[in-house]
């Protein structure tokens, strides 16, 4: 048996997919393809909001070997959530990579006998890893398709060559960690098996995970749990869990008091409209509870976004980071 650091902490999932080695063993398995060159895009991963702590986001460029030999460069943007959220938080991180500079190369063409240098769009690659299920799909792992026909839905060839068509759509795959077999029948369910929740060190602390079958496994498989094995022992992943932890406390006990506050100014909306015995008098009192629950709910939740935003200042998150988390405006967290 071989404990790991949990890898639905943001802080080991960034640990773990920064690893060239692990990455590239995930994203090959993944795409099912052979990547001959990869590089982390972005640095930034830690999305924690309000409503929804766990929600990351990694870029990555990417040149990987088609099955014809041909070699094409792609920007695979890989999202995790492990609480259910809106797809519209999805949406918008996919369209920032559709209007990304970045994700574009310089190309000559002839126009009119002359050349023209126009900017080319790179393939897009969209990964989520879910922590929650999808209502009506069973199947853990599902990918998109994309074909083109025409009118009378006859397949069209030759649309994978048009820039103008490959700049307008993305592939897609979509992983649902809670549908993965028990036992592993591929080496993408087998490597993709760290993330199941099986296994935690004890009730109480989700941090670490016990692997209870290590020997028999790939050795792609290996290098992966022997990263997050090494993650238990980093500092400033530990650190981060921590904090992840504390929020997420903070979070849920905010959401108790909210709803005890909530109650607590209906209950006495009640009792004044029932002293005046009239139905208005209840009516109102109903009012002034639901205005006093309200008001003591916001008070509570800014105070709250304060005391988050003092403890993230500790773990040296700049200002801007800490505006996004906590929505808080950067004159307030500079008076902290």
């Amino acid at each position: 048996m071989i404990t790991i650091a949990n890898p639905i902490y943001d802080s080991v999932f960034k640990y773990m997919m920064q690893d060239p080695r692990v990455a590239k063993i995930f994203l090959q398995n993944l795409l099912n393809c052979t990547i001959e060159e990869l590089v982390v895009k972005n640095n930034e991963i830690i999305t924690i909001e309000i409503d929804n702590l766990k929600l990351s986001k990694l870029d990555y460029s990417a040149r990987i070997v088609q099955d014809n030999g041909e070699k094409v460069l792609v920007t695979i943007e890989l999202q995790r959530a492990f609480e259910k959220t809106e797809v519209m938080r999805f949406r918008k991180y996919i369209g920032e990579q559709y209007i990304s500079s970045e994700n574009c190369f310089k190309n000559t063409i002839v126009v009119n006998n002359q050349k023209k240098v126009i900017d080319e769009p790179i393939p897009i690659i969209a990964i989520y890893l879910l922590g929650h299920n999808l209502d009506n799909i069973k199947q853990a792992i599902i990918k998109s398709k994309i074909d083109f026909v025409d009118y009378q839905n006859k397949p069209i060839k030759g649309y994978q060559t048009e820039s103008f068509i490959k700049g307008l759509i993305h592939n897609l795959i979509i992983v649902q960690i809670k549908r993965l077999p028990e036992k592993p029948k591929t080496k993408l369910e087998e490597i993709l098996s760290v993330f199941k929740q099986d296994n935690p060190k004890t009730d109480n602390n989700k941090q670490l995970l016990d692997i209870l079958d290590y020997d028999n496994n790939s050795d792609e498989y290996k290098t992966i749990v022997n990263c997050l094995v090494k993650a238990i022992s980093n500092k400033s992943v530990r650190k981060h869990m921590e904090l992840e932890d504390t929020l997420r406390r903070e979070i849920e006990l905010n959401e108790e008091t909210n709803k005890l506050n909530f109650a607590e100014g209906l209950e006495k909306g009640e009792k004044i409209g029932l002293e005046k015995g009239e139905k208005i008098g209840l009516e109102k009192g109903r009012e002034e509870g639901e205005k006093i629950g309200i008001e003591k709910e916001r008070a509570k939740a800014y105070q709250e976004k304060i005391e988050m935003a003092k403890k993230m200042r500790t773990m040296n998150m700049t200002i801007e980071q800490i505006s996004l988390v906590t929505s808080l405006s950067k004159e307030e967290i500079e008076k902290l």
